[in-house]
């Protein structure tokens, strides 16, 4: 009988130890799923802060663009300006210069 106390005490040993083995392995387990889920939203925010990167890279590179077309514009609209101006000083001197004419054969 003594015997049989005994190993039903070592049973119910083993039984705890494989209890606090299954435990602690679920533990262990928890613990590496929490550590991928830290890498996972690692990943994550990394792969948003690259594509937040690329659309401010982008949007630059569209205001670089409105930029560009804005002062082409203006420096058209400059010379378009300019050569009014020229066109409209060059008629003033031809009128003038019928006028003198006009006067020249009148004297």
């Amino acid at each position: 009988q003594r015997r049989t106390e005994l190993q039903r005490q070592a049973k119910a040993v083993a039984m705890e130890a494989e209890k606090q083995l299954v435990e602690q392995k679920r533990i262990e387990a928890a613990k590496l799923a929490e550590d991928l889920r830290f890498v996972e939203q690692g990943r994550q925010a990394e792969a948003a802060a690259k594509q937040a990167e690329e659309h401010r890279l982008e949007r630059e590179g569209i205001k670089d663009e409105e930029r560009k077309l804005e002062n082409n514009l203006s420096t058209k609209e400059k010379r378009r300006v300019e050569q009014g101006q020229q066109a409209k000083e060059a008629t003033n001197q031809a009128v003038q210069l019928e006028e003198e004419v006009k006067r020249a054969k009148k004297e």
